[in-house]
C-alpha cells in the first residue's frame, strides 16, 4: 500500500511540475486521503498548496482536512509553513492569523507532540515575527507569545526571535516616520510654491492698463 501511495504522489509531482494543475490536485487529493507516512502526507499536501497556489488561489484546509480525516495539528510541520507562505503573498492575512494560530495552539494542547528543534523555530518566526510582527503590526501579542515559549523553542531561540521581532518594530517604526517626513516635505514644498498674495495681485496686474493697475493695488473698484 505504502509503494502505491508513494507512486500515486510522485504522479501528481509529475502533473504539477507538467503544469496539470487540475490533474495534479485530485490525484493529490486521493492520495493524502490514504496515505500514513508523515513525509508522503506533507507532499501530498505541497501539491496540493502549489497547485492552487499557481491558480492564484490559498488552498481551504478544512474541507480537506473533514475529507482526509485528519486534524489541523496532525499536518507536517513542512505543510503548514508552505501553507502560510502562501497565504502571506496572496494577503491572506486574516486566514493566516487564524489557521496558523489555531495550529500552534493546537500542537502545545495536544499531549506528545513535540517539534524538532529547527521546525520550532522555523514555526515560530513565521507566526510570530513575520505575521503577527511584521504583517499585523500586532508586536505586543508576539513578544507575549515567544515570552510563553512559543512552538517549543528553547532560551536561546527564544532570544534571538524576540530580538528579530524588535528589530522589525524598529523597521516599522522608521518606516512609519519616512512616510510622515516624506508627507509633511510635499506639503510644504507645494506651499512654498504658491506665490505670496502681493506676488499674484502683482503679476495679475502686469497686463492690465493704469487705472486697472491702480484699482488692482488699491483692492477697489473702477469708478
Amino acid at each position: 500500500m505504502t509503494v502505491n501511495m508513494e507512486e500515486s504522489v510522485y504522479a501528481a509531482e509529475d502533473q504539477l511540475s507538467r503544469g496539470l494543475l487540475k490533474e495534479a490536485h485530485s490525484s493529490a487529493l486521493h492520495a493524502i486521503k490514504s496515505v500514513q507516512d508523515p513525509q508522503l502526507l506533507a507532499r501530498g499536501y505541497s501539491v496540493l498548496i502549489q497547485a492552487d497556489f499557481q491558480c492564484n488561489k490559498l488552498t481551504d484546509l478544512e474541507p480537506i482536512l473533514q475529507q482526509c480525516g485528519h486534524k489541523l495539528h496532525q499536518l507536517p510541520v513542512p505543510t503548514i509553513l508552505l501553507w502560510g507562505v502562501v497565504a502571506v503573498e496572496l494577503g491572506e492575512t486574516a486566514a493566516a492569523r487564524a489557521t496558523l494560530g489555531k495550529y500552534v495552539t493546537d500542537i502545545s494542547s495536544v499531549g506528545g507532540v513535540s517539534l524538532a528543534r529547527e521546525d520550532a523555530m522555523a514555526l515560530s518566526r513565521l507566526y510570530a515575527v513575520q505575521l503577527l510582527g511584521s504583517i499585523c503590526h500586532d508586536f505586543a501579542a508576539a513578544a507575549a507569545w515567544l515570552e510563553g515559549g512559543g512552538a517549543g523553542l528553547s532560551e536561546e531561540q527564544q532570544e534571538l526571535l524576540l530580538l528579530e521581532l524588535e528589530e522589525a518594530e524598529e523597521v516599522m517604526q522608521e518606516e512609519r516616520l519616512a512616510d510622515w517626513a516624506a508627507t509633511h516635505a510635499a506639503a510644504a514644498a507645494d506651499h512654498d510654491s504658491a506665490p505670496p498674495p502681493t506676488a499674484a495681485a502683482a503679476t495679475a496686474a502686469d497686463g492690465l492698463g493704469p487705472t486697472l493697475k491702480a484699482a488692482a493695488a488699491a483692492g477697489g473698484e473702477v469708478e
